[in-house]
């Protein structure tokens, strides 16, 4: 418990410690968090260090394991960009549904809901939920990217952002709006639906709303699973660029 040997330690782990905290990062979808989920797993270990019992006949790297990923997860719980869980215990709860949904396939049928529901002592409606808050917030990234200037301040950048346009290419977008918007009028209702509320437009007046996951339009269209919408979804993006190709625009 002396800090001087922490500190030894910290210095020559550093490259293993990296290298864990980074797939953590990506693990999670974290991109940008690194060094505060670095400074959440030396937390945890500092904790593990001061709380371990020898006498409980628990192996030290087991416990220490335990304690470190319970601090990561924690500020990933309470950081991360996609969805904020209110309480510990409904992010675990969270996890548990997730692992289950993944263990049977990533499926989105009765069977599974029910399923899911009673290994977690939930209803169908609340596994429902759970899975759609979890669904959604795979993959997450931040919208600004974020680096540092010259004077070494940090500053941030809108990852959409181009400073190339022209008059030329102006024309050739707003040509290829009217082209893709025409080709998606001619997609049938379903396909429609599915490129909408996954990809996040109104169907009707293509404005900006919030998109949805695979396992809701599977719910909401009768499909068998996420991955059967999924299908479905691929399946009418490349109806639509088909019929934009032919419209001789791209």
């Amino acid at each position: 418990k002396d800090e001087k040997y922490l500190s030894w330690f910290l210095h020559y782990f550093e490259p293993q410690l990296n290298t864990r905290i980074m797939a953590l990062v990506q693990n999670y979808a974290m991109q940008g968090h690194f060094v505060d989920m670095k400074s959440a797993y030396i937390t945890g270990l500092v904790k593990a260090l001061n709380s371990y019992d020898v006498s409980r006949g628990v192996d030290f790297m087991q416990y220490k394991e335990y304690i470190v990923l319970s601090e990561v997860l924690e500020y990933i719980r309470t950081m991360r960009t996609g969805i904020t869980i209110p309480s510990e215990h409904e992010y675990k709860q969270l996890r548990k549904m997730m692992l289950l949904f993944n263990n049977r396939g990533r499926k989105s049928d009765d069977e599974t809901i029910e399923y899911i529901a009673k290994k977690t002592g939930t209803t169908a409606k609340t596994v429902k939920e759970m899975l759609t808050a979890g669904l959604r917030s795979e993959g997450m990234v931040p919208f600004f990217k974020r680096y540092g200037d010259e004077d070494s301040e940090q500053a941030a950048e809108d990852v959409t952002c181009d400073n190339t346009l022209s008059p030329e290419q102006e024309f050739f977008r707003l040509q290829t709006r009217i082209a893709v918007l025409s080709s998606y009028e001619e997609l049938s209702p379903r396909q429609r639906y599915i490129l909408a509320h996954h990809l996040g437009f109104c169907e009707n007046c293509y404005k900006h709303k919030d998109s949805i996951s695979f396992i809701e339009i599977a719910v909401n269209n009768g499909l068998s699973s996420a991955e059967a919408a999924e299908k479905a979804y691929r399946k009418a993006i490349k109806e639509l660029a088909e019929k934009v190709k032919e419209k001789n625009v791209l």
